[in-house]
């Protein structure tokens, strides 16, 4: 096992071989000089070795040379048990350590590439990191143990390396195997070992999973049943992580200018990958707007029409959310491109953003300044139509550009992005972050959080109440609750999970007579979403991911400020924009229309197993009661925007 900054003192082997070599050389010197002519070679030898384990030794000096290789041949033995004692020394004083000082870290399995970048970043962002690694020749350890790491080797991974990484107090762990099965089998272990060892908050378990089908049916029915609070198992490839990211940062509403009500709501995509396809589903899930209507994606490629036969056949239902055009393209440098019609040429032109994705940094550097040209040709324009060029970091390109790009300058990223409006985001470094993997999704879970335990109070408390607390009129309390929850941003510039928590159990405990410590174990924020399934907490991220997108909707229809008033007022447009987010959501999840059984068994089947929910239909046949939930979203976002 190798732990720690240094797994001992570390002696080259070429010294250890000088140091033999001397004490022979020394002691066959010493010999001859001793003996005269009853020297014996082999029989000097044979003594020589006897040295190493201290056997017959005289204590009368034989002579200098014969003592120095006496005692060369000790310090060897002396430094051999020395440094196997510090081994194990420095494996406890480590594992003592790691017991008293780690609580709250993050332990990564694995240093796969996706590892060490993972590992890297969160090194430099302040984390305390342990790495297990199964490869004992593993380049990458030794550079992170150097920046503060806490590496181990291991031939196999059990609950004894679980113990030696104190996962029972670990906030975060990575599984960043490059093979799925590797993974899952470790995810499976994990989850195992934080019910018996946990310290009562839950993991976040983040496991590399890249096979899509993988990941459906880990989302789907890992934890389908899921009444436990001591892990979050959350899947993410980076294919999927980059496109979620370069969505949050660049996304389609952003470069809709107000007043611009008429115009097409469009965006160009070109070059086909798996961040390609990924991305088309977050514009599925998240690109909605107050008129309704789909938005145009024109998906530039050389093969676009297989690609989008592709797409169509995975995602068949496609059409009832964006509009994709398939325009292809004729050559690298869109040079000539005039077999395009007119009017492809103008839309192009006229769209509200590009991206580009691509296998290789130069190409799609090179792909993203032709793009250019071509949009300049049309709109006189260097920096019109906002450009995000997605790097698969297969080559340092950019960075060498970028060093000789000259400190005035600010290297060639800054002038792009200044003068041609061409942004770059790295596959890998852009999307595993610390910032990505772990605060940006705590905000996002934040939120989600919130809107989960909003949800709850309203439709979901009352029955926990009656049920288990035998509590009369437990309807009422929680719509009132409910309400209460939302008056909380009028009250208060800032709202935080402690005030909300306080304000719920309080007044519960008044009306109940019921202990706070009670109602805490039931029903708090943390104890309500961790029994959520891993699929249903993915709808709720999708919310908090939406907020945006709804805050710039209220903008664009003149709902503003944003008040419960204002909001109820603009209802009616309002309620049918997170439907068709919200069906679209499901349907991404592989949810079908169909209609449910008095059963409740029967229905939990179909809801929850089979996938099928009868809320997919056209918003106006919905009941008042569910349009109501959908308004509900947007009567949440004060306060979800006193939260951040």
């Amino acid at each position: 096992m190798s732990a720690g900054h240094s797994s001992g003192p570390k002696i080259k082997p070429i010294y250890i071989i000088i140091l033999i070599v001397v004490v022979f050389a020394l002691s066959i010197y010493g010999h001859h000089h001793h003996m005269g002519k009853d020297f014996n070679i082999w029989g000097v030898i044979y003594a020589t070795i006897l040295y190493f384990f201290m056997h017959h030794v005289s204590p009368v000096s034989e002579g200098l040379a014969i003592g120095l290789a006496q005692y060369l041949a000790l310090i060897l033995i002396l430094a051999g048990i020395f440094s196997f004692v510090y081994k194990n020394i420095h494996k406890a004083f480590l594992l003592a350590s790691i017991k008293r000082n780690y609580k709250g870290h993050v332990v990564v399995f694995s240093l796969s590439k996706l590892g060490k970048n993972i590992a890297n970043e969160l090194l430099k962002n302040g984390y305390k990191v342990i790495i297990v690694d199964t490869h004992t020749d593993n380049h990458y350890a030794e550079p992170l143990q150097k920046k503060g790491a806490i590496v181990f080797t291991e031939h196999s991974i059990d609950k004894k390396v679980f113990g030696n990484a104190n996962l029972g107090h670990a906030a975060t762990c990575i599984l960043a195997d490059e093979d799925d099965n590797v993974n899952i089998g470790l995810a499976s272990s994990i989850t195992s070992y934080r019910k018996d060892n946990g310290d009562g908050s839950a993991l976040k378990i983040m496991t590399h999973v890249q096979n899509n089908d993988n990941v459906d049916i880990l989302k789907d029915y890992f934890d389908i049943n899921n009444e436990d609070e001591h892990y979050d198992l959350e899947t993410f490839n980076v294919s999927q992580m980059a496109a979620a990211r370069i969505y949050d940062q660049y996304p389609l509403h952003e470069y809709l200018v107000e007043g611009e009500k008429d115009s097409e709501k469009a965006l160009v995509i070109v070059g086909y990958t798996a961040t390609t396809e990924k991305f088309l589903v977050e514009n599925i899930v998240l690109s909605h707007f107050p008129e309704l209507e789909n938005i145009k994606i024109y998906l530039v490629d050389e093969n676009a029409e297989t690609h989008f036969h592709e797409f169509e056949f995975k995602y068949p239902f496609f059409r009832e959310f964006v509009d994709i055009i398939p325009v292809k393209l004729r050559n690298a440098t869109f040079f000539a491109n005039f077999s395009w019609s007119k009017d492809v040429i103008e839309k192009l032109s006229r769209a509200k953003a590009a991206y580009i994705f691509g296998d290789n940094d130069s190409a799609l550097i090179n792909r993203a300044t032709s793009f250019r040209q071509f949009l300049y040709s049309q709109t006189r324009s260097t920096t019109s139509v906002p450009i995000l060029v997605c790097l698969p970091e297969d080559t340092g390109v950019l960075d060498l550009l970028n060093s000789t790009g000259g400190e005035r300058a600010g290297g060639v990223t800054r002038t792009f992005s200044a003068n041609l409006n061409i942004n770059y985001f790295r596959l890998v470094s852009d999307t595993c972050t610390a910032q990505a993997l772990i605060e940006q999704k705590a905000l996002t879970d934040r939120q989600a959080k919130l809107v989960h335990y909003f949800y709850t109070i309203k439709y979901g408390f009352a029955d926990i109440l009656q049920q288990k607390m035998n509590v009369a009129n437990a309807g009422q309390m929680t719509a009132k609750l409910a309400d209460m929850m939302l008056a909380l941003p009028e009250q208060h510039a800032k709202v935080d999970e402690v005030m909300i928590e306080q304000m719920v159990f309080s007044q519960l405990s008044q009306q109940t007579s019921v202990s706070v410590d009670t109602l805490k174990h039931h029903l708090s924020i943390e104890k309500v979403w961790n029994q959520l399934s891993s699929r249903k907490k993915d709808s709720n991220r999708y919310v908090a991911r939406h907020v945006p997108a709804k805050v710039f909707a209220l903008r664009r229809i003149g709902c503003w400020p944003l008040n419960k008033e204002n909001i109820s007022r603009y209802y009616p447009r309002l309620a049918p924009l997170e439907h068709k987010r919200w069906s679209a959501e499901k349907m991404i999840f592989n949810f079908k229309y169909g209609p449910y059984p008095e059963n409740k068994e029967e229905k939990y089947l179909l809801k929850e197993v089979l996938k099928i929910h009868d809320q997919i239909i056209p918003y106006d046949r919905l009941t008042e009661e569910e349009k109501q939930k959908d308004l509900n979203i947007f009567l949440l976002l004060p306060l979800l925007n006193a939260l951040n």
